[in-house]
């Protein structure tokens, strides 16, 4: 099944935001990998991007509730991680590494189309569903 119109912005963010989260994932193994615990939130949200894009793709009403929250974790979690001051066991900020500009450009990217996917799956939430 087509990803209906009003899914189609939330499919076109959330290919975009799994490349970005592609991009991430091989940067870390490159440039600084992550450990441990480290590990779960990266894991977390290549599920959840996964389920997203099912949603959206097959058309299911709760795709837009569900880009929502997947759009806004996904920046939410960056900003928490790889912005913020050292906090806890999955903080990694990004600060104290010596890293270039492509490792905080995908970080910077990916928490702007982060936003970008819950304010689709927000907008979507707004419209009437489509009657077949």
């Amino acid at each position: 099944m087509a990803a209906s119109g009003r899914n189609s912005q939330i499919v076109q963010a959330t290919v975009v935001l799994t490349l970005l989260s592609i991009a991430h994932a091989v940067d870390h193994t490159v440039g600084h990998p992550a450990h441990g615990v480290g590990l779960i939130p990266g894991y977390l949200g290549f599920f959840i991007l996964g389920a997203t894009l099912y949603l959206a793709l097959r058309g299911d009403a709760r795709a837009p509730l569900a880009a929502a929250a997947t759009g806004f974790a996904t920046a939410i979690g960056l900003l928490a991680i790889h912005i913020a001051p050292h906090w806890g066991m999955f903080s990694d900020p990004y600060s104290k590494l010596d890293l270039g500009p492509v490792s905080w450009a995908i970080v910077l990217v990916s928490i702007v189309v982060g936003i970008w996917l819950g304010v689709a799956g927000m907008r979507a939430m707004r419209e009437p569903l489509a009657t077949a």
